[in-house]
């Protein structure tokens, strides 16, 4: 078997490709790490990760303000072009997966059981607490 070519070596990795859809749908701006994984449902870590091969391939780029690093396609790249062609082609702009998590939203808290170090028990009968 032929080996792939670089470049479907770099945009065949759904993570890469979901980086890539959250950039393209939001051309009209540079997102941070943050804004990556809030809108394609990928952590932080996973991001990281991958964006140094996104550079590397010259399909994003990266601003570098202090420390925070602001993310955006390369839109003077063929490939990119193409690709941005492709994704309108397929609707896959429009119908992208929604992010897998949610960070705007509260984490779930664990109820407290009766009796425990931080709450007295309640005895039934009396409803008296110990």
């Amino acid at each position: 078997m032929p080996p792939r070519p670089p470049l479907l070596t770099i945009i065949g990795n759904e993570s890469r490709l979901r980086i890539l859809l959250a950039l393209a749908k939001h051309l009209d701006e540079s997102l941070t790490v943050y804004k990556i994984s809030k809108f394609s449902g990928l952590e932080r870590k996973v991001i990281k990760a991958h964006l140094r091969k996104l550079i590397d391939a010259e399909l994003i780029q990266a601003k570098s303000y202090g420390p925070i690093f602001l993310y955006s396609l390369n839109n003077e790249s063929t490939p990119i072009q193409r690709l941005m062609e492709l994704f309108k082609d397929t609707r896959l702009l429009s119908e992208a997966p929604m992010p897998l998590l949610s960070y705007g939203s509260r984490p779930w808290k664990r109820p407290r059981l009766i009796g425990s170090s931080t709450m007295p028990a309640a005895f039934p009968e009396t409803g008296q607490f110990a």
